[in-house]
């Protein structure tokens, strides 16, 4: 008597090969999509940084309305739906790094290098 060990596994090919490749056309699309989308949406967050920035600089935050500047990044926290410590990270990158690069820099870097770099 021959006795198969439970770590041997048998796979059948797909029932439906023209769905299977379909399928996987439509999630390498997906996927392309997706990467495209979080390298803008990085860089749309260091301009973010470096407008904000501004923002507590200058106190343009009082002409907006608000009692205090945590009261503004408040409001943005809502608005792009992050935890209150990533809207902090993301002015805190740019302070750290706008007096050693340019805004176009930073932006072109993303806020994932960049918050790499302030380390």
């Amino acid at each position: 008597m021959v006795v198969q060990a439970v770590t041997d596994t048998l796979y059948l090919p797909p029932l439906n090969e023209s769905a299977a490749l379909g399928l996987s056309k439509e999630i390498d699309e997906l996927l392309g999509q997706i990467s495209a989308h979080e390298l803008r949406l990085s860089h749309s967050y260091a301009r973010l940084g470096s407008l904000l920035q501004k923002v507590k600089h200058e106190q343009f935050w009082v002409s907006y309305g608000f009692d205090r500047f945590s009261s503004y990044l408040e409001f943005v926290r809502e608005k792009i739906d992050r935890r209150r410590s990533q809207v902090y990270a993301i002015l805190s990158v740019a302070e750290a790094l706008l007096p050693y690069m340019s805004e176009e820099q930073l932006e072109a870097v993303g806020i994932s290098k960049a918050h790499e770099l302030r380390r």
